[in-house]
């Protein structure tokens, strides 16, 4: 099959290009014919360079709207040939590019594939334009099904996880890792640190990532009288890379939201506890006292309440969490998501012959 990924802009350095790396990959591996349609160059392009066949939709225009972005698509699809599908991926507005940009080809199917809930953009109903859904978390498929989305139309597919990699054995001394974009509103990452600050216990906190806010928590961090125990690494292309260097505990992701949480996969996919907020992704993921802990959005005081737990843990306790970690992720391995994915195909050409 010829299948089209078609993204908004991306910065290149987040968990929607590591995730379209693996599968659009996996799709060729299985002899599927792939191409990834971006706007423009991403903020880093490192990514696009392991990906296959990149086009640009709309590279002359820095602020194309809607309208350039759907002629742009159009004439990708003019010059490359029209697709078998197009998996419409990481905003609302894919899908609508991908509809209008089709034409007259209205029985080629376009797949929505979020990776944020419905009510982290503006532009939620364009993903009534698609005919099937991928859902990366059951969250996100109660959103669609909320939205009027037909359920037979979206299909559970969970966000494809690399099961093939090297185990990260967690130590006790409370060791805190968060890796991802340094951002406030989302990430919360300035509350991690005010609580860390209420902490009376022995502890370090390594920050790995890049964002808008990276000054701002430096500067809080020396207001706190915390500066000496916390490390900004800044950005990594492998941040496990940088984690295996170091002595960790546990992760933590105290975000308001998350699509699915990736990174938390990603930990404990290495045998890594993590501590994240009850939030959509991070709830499917963590089972409480099994292989991490659950705190409720903006709660400073069950933060405190779980670094205590970890601090209090035992050599043999701690190890236990890991093995619960590991295995927790097995049913997200990338081959699994796969075969869910081409079970969506399968479907499609089921309907049409049916038509």
């Amino acid at each position: 099959m010829k299948l089209y990924f078609v993204l908004d802009y991306l910065g290149g350095r987040g968990g929607v290009e590591t995730v379209v790396t693996a599968i659009s990959n996996q799709f060729v591996n299985k002899g599927h014919e792939v191409a990834i349609l971006l706007p423009k160059p991403s903020g880093d392009k490192s990514w696009e360079r392991e990906v296959p066949n990149v086009y640009y939709y709309n590279e002359k225009h820095d602020k194309g709207n809607a309208i350039d972005n759907c002629i742009g698509v159009a004439q990708i699809i003019q010059k490359i040939g029209v697709p078998d599908a197009i998996i419409a991926t990481h905003t609302p507005h894919s899908v609508l590019y991908s509809r209008v940009a089709l034409g007259l080809h209205s029985k080629v199917p376009i797949i929505s594939w979020l990776h944020q809930p419905l009510k982290s953009f503006y532009d939620p109903h364009y993903v009534k334009y698609a005919d099937l859904y991928w859902a990366i978390s059951a969250s996100i498929k109660k959103e669609l099904i909320k939205s009027k989305i037909d359920s037979d139309k979206i299909c559970l597919v969970g966000n494809p996880i690399n099961l093939n990699v090297s185990m990260i054995e967690p130590i006790l001394g409370n060791h805190f890792v968060y890796i991802g974009r340094l951002e406030n509103n989302q990430k919360q990452i300035d509350l991690l640190l005010n609580t860390l600050a209420l902490f009376q216990n022995k502890w370090s906190l390594d920050i790995i990532g890049d964002g808008p806010d990276n000054e701002k928590l430096k500067s809080l961090a020396e207001r706190l009288n915390i500066r000496d125990r916390v490390r900004f690494h800044g950005w990594s292309y492998d941040p496990w890379d940088i984690v295996r260097s170091i002595r960790i505990s546990a992760l933590v992701l105290v975000s308001k939201y998350e699509g699915f949480g990736l990174v938390v996969a990603e930990a404990l996919s290495r045998g890594i506890p993590v501590i994240a907020t009850k939030v959509e992704g991070p709830d499917e993921l963590i089972q409480p006292h099994e292989n991490g802990w659950l705190i409720e959005p903006g709660s400073s005081q069950q933060l405190l309440d779980a670094f205590n737990e970890i601090n209090d843990l035992s050599n043999d306790q701690l190890k236990l969490l890991s093995r619960n970690a590991r295995k927790s992720v097995d049913k997200y391995a990338t081959e699994k998501a796969m075969d869910k994915m081409i079970e969506t195909f399968i479907n499609i050409k089921e309907r049409r012959n049916r038509l």
